[in-house]
């Protein structure tokens, strides 16, 4: 338990604060029992009374300082967890020797301030330990053994029935642990509002920096479609030479096809956001999906001097339940990048179906030699408005929106996305998603799923 209890860690962290900010109280009281002992007679406990005090703060205070100054490291560290505690423990041992001292002395005066005392110790431990269940019942229980032994004593010396002081000790320690449990409660639900405050404040945040983001970068990515749009219209109108005419309207609708995929992108990452995207859901056949997506950028590898390796279309056929149209949306932006972002070599489209009762789990690889995703890159690869690298964004361009739609995509139909490095090069991006097994007969039905 204590290598693995975060809530300990950060008990002992608040602890570490709380009895800093007590050592004014803990002084005054530590002086005014001195001179308590000195009415009562005692005055030879004094000085054992200020210099074991002042050496067991002195300790508290060198133990705890790791908490207050690096709360992360010192919660990680055994040793200094377990030297927190056991000082936490055994500190209150001094305490709690003087108050059964005066306990047995049988005076009313000093009967009563060994109550006082008790009770205010105990009120003392009880607001060290606000955040942990461990670290209140470790420093309760120097008290708890010292409440029953003055019961004890006054039980074996005449002063009390034995059964009326057991049952009051026992209500003693459940009303004091039940006050305790409220407060700990409300403390833990005010760390958590703050918690689920500070979440929502970095959420808003990122949201704020991706809009920026969003308009910096699309802005930037729309640039060149656009001169491109607004250089070949001028050729035309300008009466460019027949022959290049053709050059000139290709050039326009590729730039064309270029706007459209990127306002795809943003109408598409909205919809998620806006919990607005709907799947179409239906019977069809997987294997012809997955061909007829790697056959329609074959072309574009082959002209890239790219080998291309795609599935087999004799396989099948395997009939499921989903959208394909998403599932091939998913695909086209895998096989976009492995083509844009490898100059030589082979781009690989592979995929893999495991029956597991109603469900086949569908996986699809796209396997490139291209330049490969950087270890740190890759948890935020699927990020909005994120490339690996800045030099790939500087090389390549594009919004970075592709990947996050498609794993937006991808979690709305109950699966993930994955990329990691190639052997020995380059990059392999997957698609893993639990589809029901469909049929031929209800190929024709489809149902929609907001």
């Amino acid at each position: 338990m204590l290598r693995d209890d975060e809530e300990l860690r950060r008990g002992l962290a608040a602890s570490a604060h709380e009895r800093l900010r007590q050592v004014p109280v803990r002084l005054l009281t530590l002086f005014a029992m001195a001179w308590a002992l000195h009415v009562l007679g005692d005055g030879h406990l004094i000085l054992l009374w200020l210099v074991a005090n002042l050496i067991g703060q002195t300790i508290e205070f060198f133990v705890m300082r790791p908490f207050r100054l690096d709360p992360v490291r010192a919660g990680n560290s055994l040793g200094a967890r377990m030297s927190a505690l056991t000082v936490i423990t055994f500190l209150p041992v001094i305490g709690c020797l003087v108050i059964f001292h005066l306990w047995t002395k049988g005076d009313m005066t000093s009967t009563t301030v060994a109550l006082l005392l008790l009770t205010g110790v105990v009120l003392v431990n009880a607001t060290s330990a606000l955040e942990s269940r461990a670290v209140f019942y470790v420093g309760a229980t120097p008290f708890v053994l010292t409440t029953a032994a003055m019961l004890g004593h006054s039980a074996a010396s005449g002063a009390g029935s034995l059964p009326v002081l057991a049952v009051c000790f026992v209500l003693f320690l459940f009303g004091a642990h039940a006050a305790w449990e409220r407060v700990y409660r409300s403390r833990k639900a005010e760390l958590a509002a703050r918690h689920e405050a500070e979440t929502r404040r970095r959420e808003a945040e990122e949201a704020v920096a991706n809009r920026a983001a969003m308009a910096a970068i699309v802005s930037h990515e729309l640039r060149t479609p656009l001169a491109t749009v607004a250089s070949g219209a001028a050729l035309i109108e300008e009466g460019v030479a027949p022959h290049k005419i053709g050059a000139a309207a290709r050039t326009i609708s590729d730039a064309a096809r270029l706007m459209s995929k990127l306002l795809d992108d943003l109408l598409d990452r909205s919809k998620v956001e806006a919990r607005a995207m709907a799947l179409d859901v239906r019977d069809f056949e997987l294997v012809q999906s997955i061909v007829d997506t790697a056959s329609f950028w074959q072309t574009a590898a082959h002209a890239k001097g790219l080998e291309f390796e795609a599935p087999d279309p004799t396989t099948g056929p395997i009939w499921v339940r989903g959208d394909p149209s998403r599932l091939r949306q998913i695909l086209n932006n895998f096989l976009s990048n492995a083509i844009k972002f490898t100059d030589r070599g082979r781009v690989a489209l592979r995929f893999s179906v495991q029956r597991d009762g109603e469900i086949k789990q569908v996986r699809i690889d796209v396997i490139d030699d291209g330049p490969g995703v950087p270890p740190h890159a890759v948890e935020r690869l699927f990020a909005p408005y994120v490339q690996g690298a800045a030099r790939t964004a500087r090389t390549y361009g594009g919004t970075g929106l592709g990947l996050a739609v498609s794993r937006d995509l991808a979690e709305l139909m109950g699966g993930r996305v994955q990329a990691r490095a190639g052997t020995p090069r380059g990059s392999v991006f997957s698609l893993i998603l639990p589809m029901p097994v469909g049929s031929a007969q209800a190929a024709s039905s489809s149902v929609t799923i907001a």
